[in-house]
């Protein structure tokens, strides 16, 4: 069997880990793929179990997309050949938490990895698989917070942007305190414009609202109103609204500050 140099048993390790597969792998290296699989395999036993997308549910992708859009980051580090892409949630809305935990491992084959750091729980994937279908959907400059919105938006099913509204909700919206009200808000206008456009798209009414920050950069919310709740619901069915039986309480997500501690470069 070849010899191989730490570095390049290193690589073996960290593409394997990343989603790679041992084919990809052996073209990307020119190593045969005996001999990857024989350090994979010393490495962790049984082959790590890849990453496959199941693409026959349009809705369900675009949850995560939209969900990733909202509160997510990917971070590709060059040395280790690792693609890492994450979800940054509430720990504490555990019915939000569970349900994308679940949500991931049926659309990916595999469930994320889940860490915690205060208040936020992590869902966590390095796959280079995953990556490639976000970066299919959504476009953004260096500045993810500020630049992220769809690609395509005309293209797109009514049945993705359904979902991707429904995951926009689950990661930077909330219901007012007191109020059967529902709000979206993002700094990016590019966003913003694909929400409310999937709300024309499905006739439901809303309220948009400008707010100017010191950091210069623009807070854009959008408002349900309360006789619109009730449908918004019924068509979006976001899990931050699940106990909406007349008043809920507000739902509110960790800081943006908090975020940044956690947050690879996007």
């Amino acid at each position: 069997m070849l010899r191989l140099s730490n570095s390049q048993k290193n690589k073996i390790i960290a593409l394997s880990e990343n989603g790679t597969s041992l084919n990809q792998i052996e073209k990307l290296m020119d190593i045969s793929k005996t001999t990857i699989y024989y350090h994979v395999r010393k490495k962790f036993g049984k082959k790590i179990k890849e990453v496959t997308i199941d693409n026959s549910n349009e809705r369900k992708i675009g949850e995560f997309v939209g969900l990733f859009a909202g509160d997510g980051s990917y971070f590709f580090d060059k040395e280790k050949y690792l693609y890492r892409v994450r979800i940054y949630l509430n720990k504490n809305e555990r019915n939000v938490l569970q349900y994308y935990t679940k949500l991931l491992e049926k659309l990916f084959g595999k469930p994320p990895n889940v860490f915690y750091y205060k208040s936020i729980a992590i869902l966590d994937f390095r796959s280079k698989v995953i990556v490639n279908l976000l970066k299919s959907y959504l476009k953004w400059r260096r500045n993810k917070t500020y630049t992220i919105g769809l690609k395509d938006y005309n293209k797109l099913s009514i049945q993705f942007l359904k979902g991707f509204a429904k995951g926009l909700i689950d990661s930077d919206g909330y219901v007012r305190r007191g109020q059967k009200e529902i709000y979206f808000g993002s700094t990016s206008p590019a966003l913003n414009k694909n929400f409310v456009d999937t709300l024309k798209l499905l006739d439901i009414k809303y309220k948009c609202y400008v707010q100017k920050r010191t950091n210069r950069h623009v807070f854009y919310k959008t408002r349900i109103p309360s006789d619109e709740v009730t449908k918004f619901i019924r068509i979006i069915n976001p899990i931050k609204a699940s106990g909406l039986a007349g008043i809920r309480t507000q739902v509110r997500s960790f800081s943006p500050s908090d975020r940044k501690l956690l947050s690879y470069p996007s």
